[in-house]
């Protein structure tokens, strides 16, 4: 075989095995941020804050998405602070200011994820 042939071919392959190298390093690393989930659901039982009194709702202190801590204030009904009674996050607000609230009835709704 032709030496120069036979150099030729050896540089090719190295280039060939670089840029197979390359390029699998490229994959890795692009799909190694990846988390891939087929099917997924995370359920959290839904925890009602209500008022123990009738009132005009005065105030919400929170709002869909806050991370609240045990006991903070969310929400004044009347003379009532109705306040979380677990950490957790808020998931939907009555934040209709002046709105007659009986008792019982959902002001804020949260989970504890």
């Amino acid at each position: 075989m032709n030496p120069f042939r036979k150099r030729l071919i050896i540089i090719g392959s190295g280039a060939f095995l670089i840029i197979a190298a390359g390029a699998i390093a490229a994959y890795l690393i692009a799909t190694n941020n990846r988390i891939s989930i087929d099917t997924a659901s995370i359920q959290a039982p839904l925890i009602d804050l209500t008022t123990a009194v009738p009132g005009t709702l005065n105030a919400v202190y929170v709002q869909a998405g806050d991370t609240v801590a045990a006991n903070q204030p969310v929400a004044s009904v009347g003379n009532q602070i109705i306040t979380s009674k677990v950490a957790g996050l808020i998931v939907q607000v009555n934040d209709t200011i002046g709105a007659q609230v009986s008792p019982g009835q959902t002001v804020v709704e949260m989970i504890d994820p």
